[in-house]
């Protein structure tokens, strides 16, 4: 990812690497987890909050 929306794969590849639910990541930055879904699916990108909230976790690992 460069600075941007992370990519519906890179999304999926993030969860898959830390071992995390759909569930478990849409606690972790506050979303639901059908956001978390339709983020994965392509159909919905995420906003302010959820590309901040990925960006910080992502930092984290």
């Amino acid at each position: 990812m460069k600075g941007g929306n992370m990519t519906p794969a890179e999304i999926k590849e993030y969860r898959y690497l830390n071992r995390l639910s759909q569930t478990t990541l849409a606690e972790l930055i506050g979303v639901s987890r059908q956001t978390v879904s339709n983020w994965e699916r392509n159909l919905r990108k995420p906003n302010g909050h959820g590309t901040y909230m990925l960006n910080k976790l992502k930092e984290t690992k």
